[in-house]
């Protein structure tokens, strides 16, 4: 009996953490989207589904993988995707929008459970150096009724803070995910750092930048931690602040003062003019 009480005042504690963090907006609008579309006109049906897939990052390529639910219902068997492990999230909406909205056949339950934070991430803030929260991690109890079939999905969801999207999203019916595409890689090096592994965290963000010379964020964040000497003190000796000027220079090469607030590097950008500044110019005051 008391085996019984403690196992209940544990669960209830680990509920009440997790219902203090927020619902990230992104998780609440894809979330909800499917909801919508339940009774939504075919006008409407066609925002929800923009609004739907700019949750995800990336979302100007299609977005990120997400597990095919889809290959578990029969109704999906003529599908040339039924057989395929994962989706990406563009393709995810829109069999969403087919089965909820045009064809009527599919009803949506969805109940966000919790949501913790986890990982972080090099920054910089009143000219001292400093770390922000890289990712929150949403639990989802999600069913779908489609034909005859009903199955419960237990999603957890990752959302990248800097930019608000979702980068990961994994269930019990899902494959591994991808470790070698640039979300996860991100997210695993918010993981390391958060654990104060620098080294990993470094190697994991200098991949990146190899990979993807477009990817403002870890380069920016190559840039903080090569100054502060993060993870790399035996790499560059006493260059290392001349280094990590020339990463923070390679961010502002696409800086543009008039380029729009909605743009997912303009922070980035807004960041590491001022980091620049404020190193090129130790003793001024911004």
């Amino acid at each position: 009996m008391k085996r019984f009480v403690l196992l209940s005042v544990l669960l209830c504690i680990v509920e009440y953490v997790l219902a203090v963090e927020p619902t990230p907006r992104a998780v609440n609008t894809f979330y909800a989207g499917m909801q919508r579309l339940q009774s939504a006109g075919a006008d409407e049906a066609a925002d929800i589904k923009r609004e739907m897939q700019a949750c995800f990052y990336a979302s100007d390529i299609n977005g990120i993988n997400l597990p095919n639910d889809f290959r578990h219902f029969d109704a999906d068997r003529n599908s040339i995707s039924h057989d395929d492990d994962s989706l990406q999230a563009s393709t995810y909406v829109i069999k969403l929008i087919q089965y909820i909205n045009r064809d009527r056949n599919m009803q949506v339950k969805c109940n966000v459970m919790g949501n913790n934070k986890v990982g972080m991430l090099p920054d910089f803030r009143e000219g001292k150096a400093t770390w922000s929260d890289a990712c929150v991690i949403s639990y989802v109890d999600k069913t779908y009724s489609l034909g005859s079939v009903s199955k419960q999905f237990l999603d957890t969801v990752w959302t990248w803070i800097p930019t608000g999207k979702i980068s990961r999203l994994i269930n019990g019916n899902s494959v591994k995910p991808n470790t070698r595409s640039i979300e996860s890689m991100m997210i695993d090096a918010a993981l390391a750092y958060g654990r104060k592994d620098y080294e990993k965290a470094y190697n994991i963000f200098d991949e990146i930048h190899k990979i993807d010379k477009e990817n403002l964020e870890a380069c920016y964040y190559l840039g903080l931690m090569t100054y502060w000497q993060q993870g790399c003190k035996k790499r560059f000796g006493k260059r290392h602040k001349q280094v990590a000027k020339e990463y923070m220079q390679l961010v502002l090469k696409s800086y543009s003062p008039h380029r729009s607030i909605f743009d997912v590097n303009y922070n980035i950008r807004e960041k590491a003019r001022q980091v620049l500044d404020l190193w090129n110019n130790p003793d001024q005051i911004f």
